[in-house]
């Protein structure tokens, strides 16, 4: 009898809609490996890796899209501007296989970031905390949540 009401098809045709949905976005997210990437550019970002990391992506991951490999270099070239300059940033780079153009929006990148001592014209920096005295702080999330983990984030406010 419940059955027959108009409004219980209704919602299990949108509950069914929501469902393949979420199928196909997951199987997405687990073909272009975005559970990894995105883990790799947080613990870029929070200092939690480092060139090895990033080295190892770059070599174990080869069918990362080029603009993912040209944002973590991006990040990677923020965040650490002093260990892209000579070989190993090139090495980076050569093993990437990026673009002319994409290695030029990594190389410009380091431009942003104002150097030490030099104060910004104006209201707003566009310098990037470049050189990070301590990591940030941020909380584990646990094993329960895995599924969820890099689609929401809590920092931890230190008062």
């Amino acid at each position: 009898m419940v059955q027959a009401l108009p409004e219980y098809s209704k919602q299990i045709d949108r509950l069914s809609l929501h469902v393949e949905i979420a199928g196909k976005i997951n199987n997405v997210i687990r073909e272009l490996g975005l559970r990894e990437l995105g883990q790799l550019e947080q613990d870029l970002v929070f200092g939690d890796a480092g060139t090895k990391d990033l080295n190892n992506f770059l070599r174990t991951k080869e069918d990362v899209t080029p603009e993912n490999k040209l944002r973590l270099l991006m990040i990677y070239a923020s965040i650490f501007p002093e260990k892209f300059e000579g070989d190993k940033g090139e090495k980076l780079i050569q093993l990437a296989r990026l673009s002319p153009d994409d290695v030029s929006a990594v190389h410009n990148i380091r431009y942003l970031i104002l150097p030490e001592g030099k104060k910004a014209s104006g209201g707003f920096s566009l310098k990037f905390d470049g050189y990070k005295k301590k990591n940030a702080a941020r909380k584990d999330r646990s094993d329960e949540e895995e599924t969820w983990q890099l689609s929401r984030f809590y920092p931890i406010i230190v008062v």
